[in-house]
């Protein structure tokens, strides 16, 4: 975090998401300790922000975090970590980014197929920026069509758009001039995820 400050990085995310370190300290399944580091306690990402916070008092700190892990009720996990997102929320921190999903469990919530809906956790990212307020909120998935987002979204709710991005770079430029004829839609074809399928780098579809 202090490189990447010192060379001009204006907001750093603290990845506890998506099966991750941090995100298995939070999962009573994955860690069954009951001191500190228990998966009740945010010691460790409290630990985390304050060190960060030391030395760069003045970037925009951002930590992303699972609304689910799908290893239980989907409820259950929202209910645990609703619990851990209160005691988060008072932390010097300026955004909350929502994620689901783990690496190697269940890829497609993290890369929701398109059965899943339109930007499906909406309802559940709403109700947490209307409650809490003093914090900016992200959520990303399954984002295509910007005019369903501009009814009822709290000033504090923003948003993260990948495979619409890589599938048209000017996916949010056509969208505001009203030229959605024009945008090349992502397919789901899933072949964005170039190195699970064994390839170096993204490629275009007609070369994979």
């Amino acid at each position: 975090a202090i490189i990447a400050r010192k060379y001009g990085f204006l907001a750093i995310q603290i990845h506890a998401a998506h099966g991750y370190l941090l995100s298995q300290f939070m999962n009573p399944l994955l860690n069954n300790r009951k001191d500190k580091f228990s998966s009740n306690s945010i010691y460790i990402i409290e630990k985390i922000i304050k060190g960060i916070r030391k030395h760069s008092s003045d970037v925009i700190l951002d930590i992303r975090l699972n609304l689910y892990d799908d290893l239980e009720d989907k409820q259950k996990e929202i209910q645990h970590k609703s619990k851990l997102i209160e005691k988060i929320i008072s932390l010097d921190i300026d955004l909350v980014s929502l994620s689901q999903g783990s690496y190697n469990i269940n890829k497609f919530l993290i890369y929701p197929p398109i059965e899943k809906g339109h930007c499906f956790n909406l309802a559940e990212a709403k109700a947490l920026a209307i409650k809490y307020k003093q914090k900016y909120w992200n959520i990303v998935g399954n984002i295509w069509d910007l005019n369903l987002l501009k009814k009822g979204i709290p000033y504090n709710l923003t948003f993260s758009i990948g495979r619409s991005l890589i599938a048209d770079p000017f996916f949010i430029l056509k969208s505001l001039m009203n030229k959605e004829k024009d945008i090349l839609y992502c397919i789901r074809c899933h072949k964005c995820h170039y190195y699970s399928n064994g390839y170096e780098h993204l490629s275009p579809l007609s070369k994979i």
